[in-house]
């Protein structure tokens, strides 16, 4: 079967191929603009609000770059709901993006897979971040625990000195003239 393909039609097929290329800006812009939204949202609203985390990136003065990673002092004020909520989401989220991604790469979609890039590189961006806001967050509760247990360890040693050396002082009077040597 032999087709013979004239100017015309050529021209039409470039039109019509211009014309979804231009279909695909139209839906590409807003999409990341969506997805820029949405990880604002979790990163400077939805991680502090619901789990007491929050990340950012300043620049020194000397052009180097630092992270900091902020987590609420005190982990009892967190609602285990809204912690639970958070991080199956921020797991949930990345893994239907990766399978999304997954699949384009297979259709061999490379417009679609330039845009689930983009929403996957956010998703994990906000999941590395918080991840490490929440390690600091363990390490803070484990060295608070470690400084209450020390501190209480101390207070009731002290305590039980305290009132040792004031049943010892009622039993056995000590000279205001004695000294005490170190040998």
């Amino acid at each position: 079967f032999y087709y013979e393909h004239s100017y015309t039609d050529v021209c039409n097929n470039i039109k019509i191929q211009a014309l979804l290329s231009i279909g695909y800006v139209k839906w590409f812009i807003p999409c990341v603009i969506v997805f820029a939204v949405d990880f604002w949202v979790v990163k400077n609203i939805t991680g502090r609000l619901l789990v007491g985390l929050r990340w950012w990136n300043n620049i020194t003065e000397e052009g180097e770059s630092e992270w900091r990673f902020e987590s609420i002092e005190d982990p009892k004020a967190i609602n285990s709901a809204d912690y639970s909520i958070f991080w199956y989401s921020m797991y949930l989220n990345t893994l239907i993006w990766g399978f999304i991604g997954i699949w384009n790469a297979l259709g061999l979609r490379i417009n679609n897979l330039v845009l689930v890039a983009v929403a996957l590189a956010l998703q994990v961006s906000n999941l590395v971040g918080y991840w490490k806001c929440s390690k600091d967050a363990q390490q803070k509760l484990q060295s608070g625990v470690q400084n209450l247990v020390s501190q209480g360890a101390l207070g009731v040693l002290s305590s039980r000195f305290s009132n040792g050396f004031s049943l010892l002082s009622s039993q056995s009077p000590i000279n205001a003239n004695t000294t005490v040597s170190q040998a």
